[in-house]
């Protein structure tokens, strides 16, 4: 048990994960706490009956997973030296809890931040291929250095400083949801991948830049995300899908591997495209009118 770490899990309705992912955490440490979001599914009673404090952030319209995330870093009323996040629907392996507190007591005091390697778990399988695994991810902050960036999806850790680890440790994101579950949890993604990709296409809002560092992974998923957004409309998913199934060879996990590359690679990718066609044939590249657009029919307030 490590106390000079301190992990936070945010939630909103996950009573089918919670248990599971707060059992991992408290085997590494007794500072673990709940970020929850008006759950009414009995996610904050069951937290609470294992003895961790649950805290309320109050989401709102211009709320998106980096505001949450952000609110957490600044709110835990713990003074740890490390705070790691972990989904509700993710759990550390056993060789990640044995050795991450002392692979965190190596690293030099100019390390800000460190990654983990995320295992996909889907259907029962854990997804090799397709350039799914090693996929490191900042999940580990040094306490007041670092922030996550403004994004309505797909958000990445920055960090004061080029200081940034990889830890050869991993962690597992395994979602026990429904597959209906699951694509109406993509479709709400989707316009926000939407939001985010016209933002990149003809700028829809402001956006402070920063010199921080987001890391390798993060700077190769940017690099690639501004390659992509260049292809043609409904184009792109396909040749995404092709490049993962066939090219990183993600035929080689089954048919998980299969429908996973289809769903995540293509299906969910076309069902973006879909939206950013409705939002340009509604508004063209006017910004106001996108704007006015989202926060009539989705609610969100840029």
């Amino acid at each position: 048990m490590n106390s000079d770490i301190a992990v936070f899990i945010p939630t909103k309705n996950e009573i089918i994960h919670i248990e599971r992912s707060l059992t991992s955490a408290l085997k590494l440490t007794p500072y673990v706490f709940v970020i929850d979001s008006a759950s009414t599914d009995g996610t904050i009673e069951k937290a609470e009956s294992l003895g961790v404090t649950v805290l309320q952030y109050e989401w709102t319209a211009s709320s998106n997973f980096s505001t949450k995330f952000n609110w957490a870093l600044e709110n835990l009323p713990v003074n740890t030296t490390w705070i790691i996040r972990l989904d509700a629907d993710e759990y550390f392996i056993e060789d990640t809890l044995n050795k991450l507190p002392g692979e965190l007591k190596k690293l030099d005091s100019s390390i800000n931040a460190a990654t983990l390697n995320r295992r996909i778990h889907f259907r029962g399988r854990w997804i090799k291929h397709g350039g799914q695994y090693p996929r490191p991810m900042s999940r580990i902050t040094r306490t007041g250095f670092c922030h996550y960036e403004s994004r309505w999806l797909d958000e990445h850790v920055e960090v004061k400083g080029n200081t940034i680890a990889n830890l050869a440790l991993d962690f597992v994101d395994d979602s026990l949801i429904s597959i209906s579950q699951w694509t109406k949890k993509h479709d709400d993604y989707a316009i926000k991948e939407a939001v985010e990709t016209l933002h990149q296409e003809i700028g829809i809002f402001e956006r402070d830049s920063t010199t921080n560092n987001v890391g390798k992974q993060a700077r190769r998923a940017k690099k690639d995300k501004s390659l992509y957004v260049k292809l043609p409309l409904y184009w792109r998913p396909f040749i995404y899908f092709f490049y993962r199934h066939f090219i990183r060879l993600g035929f080689l996990d089954g048919h998980q591997g299969f429908l996973w590359n289809f769903l995540q690679g293509w299906w969910y990718r076309t069902l973006v495209d879909v939206k950013i066609a409705e939002i340009k044939k509604s508004c063209g590249n006017d910004v106001l009118k996108i704007k006015d657009h989202l926060r009539k029919k989705y609610g969100l307030e840029l």
